[in-house]
């Protein structure tokens, strides 16, 4: 992934902002945010993991 760190920071608080304003309390967002960056991460890696039965609700490298 080729992101400059300040324009994913800057993007990541526009996001978090929004959703505050949304009215999402910011205690779910700060454990909510970091588990899909993983997921993310997860997501494009160069590995061939599946999720088992879990492959057809959520996406895999695969």
């Amino acid at each position: 992934m080729r992101v400059h760190p300040l324009n994913d920071l800057l993007g990541g608080v526009v996001r978090v902002v929004a959703l505050v304003l949304l009215g999402f309390r910011p205690t779910v967002l700060a454990a909510v945010v970091p588990l899909l960056t993983l997921y993310a991460v997860a997501l494009h890696a160069n590995v061939s993991w599946n999720f088992g039965p879990l492959r057809f609700v959520l996406a895999s490298p695969v």
